[in-house]
């Protein structure tokens, strides 16, 4: 399984302008997922995600 990292999530967020609500949104799902992990890696860059 293929994790967005911090600097995905925010070259997505310049790239789609037009649509920032509905990338968010996924974003914040697949940020959901990841905080339940039980890998703590996984969960600290989640973290970071949200942070930002």
């Amino acid at each position: 399984m293929w994790e967005r990292t911090l600097q995905d999530i925010i070259r997505g967020l310049r790239a789609n302008k037009n649509d920032e609500a509905k990338f968010i949104a996924q974003a914040m799902d697949e940020i959901r997922k990841e905080i339940k992990s039980k890998d703590m890696e996984l969960k600290a860059g989640a973290v970071m995600k949200l942070t930002y």
